[in-house]
């Protein structure tokens, strides 16, 4: 029977302990407690003392084969990322994309404003110009509030006035044949054809502002709606970056942690 035992034991425990899959016997956990019971029987019959401390380990050699295959994927992994990285940076001019993209964007700020202030003036220049264009056949230009406070045109009405009072004096002493009539006459004509000239200017000068006020807004306009669209690409092209960036990262971060963990296991 001792012969038998020392054989039993001797497979079980082989050159430097106990041998097998997992599980299965003798690692199954029946004859795993029954070992750690006879252990511990051993122990106290070689009159050990106290409390007992056992030391648990655990065979990293298959871990560290798996380890060792891990790593050379994830290295490839690692590789492609970056290369991926790499292209899309030379690609994309990628180093300059947030220098870019900060003055996209400052520009893009700087023609929203520009293009509020354009639309404010339009609407108020499209007001006027509505109210000349609202004017009634034979109706005075000079009845819109901006040609009234025009001060040339004022001072033609006035001098105008003036003349037609000045004519009327010598009209009722001398006739309208008189030199002095005659005299008044001629600049009153001259003073009226005056202003009428100054009134079409100013009507001239309202439908030219309007029109030019109608010209830069759509051009700002314009000019904004391609500044969104430069904006929308790169913020596309630095999210795209930030993926990219990320990746090569992470699977860095998981290579790294491999290697240290091999290095643990040697």
């Amino acid at each position: 029977p001792r012969r038998a035992v020392k054989g039993h034991m001797a497979r079980l425990f082989g050159t430097d302990g106990v041998r097998g899959k997992a599980g299965a016997f003798p690692l199954d956990a029946p004859t795993v407690r029954r070992l750690g019971a006879a252990l511990v029987r051993v122990l106290r019959h070689d009159g050990a003392a106290g409390p007992l401390r056992f030391l648990s380990g655990r065979d990293t050699r298959e871990a560290g084969s798996w380890i060792e295959q891990e790593l050379d994927r994830q290295k490839s992994k690692v590789e492609a990322s970056e290369r991926a990285l790499a292209s899309y940076r030379e690609e994309q001019n990628a180093l300059s994309l947030e220098d870019r993209q900060n003055i996209v964007v400052a520009r893009l700020n700087q023609l929203n404003d520009v293009v509020t202030k354009a639309k404010t003036s339009l609407v108020q220049k499209e007001s006027l110009y509505n109210q000349v264009k609202s004017l009634s056949p034979g109706a005075s230009p000079d009845t819109i509030p901006a040609i009234l406070q025009n001060q040339f045109i004022q001072s033609l009405k006035t001098q105008v006035a003036e003349l037609e009072r000045d004519r009327a004096n010598p009209s009722e002493r001398y006739g309208d044949s008189h030199p002095e009539n005659i005299k008044v006459n001629a600049s009153i004509k001259d003073a009226s054809r005056q202003l009428e000239q100054e009134l079409a200017k100013a009507i001239d000068a309202i439908r030219n502002d309007y029109q030019a006020a109608l010209a830069e807004e759509r051009a700002l306009t314009g000019s904004l709606e391609e500044q969104k669209g430069a904006a929308m690409s790169l913020g596309r092209k630095s999210v795209s970056y930030t993926v990219l960036e990320r990746e090569a990262q992470s699977n860095r971060q998981v290579y790294e942690n491999l290697l240290a963990r091999e290095k643990e296991l040697q």
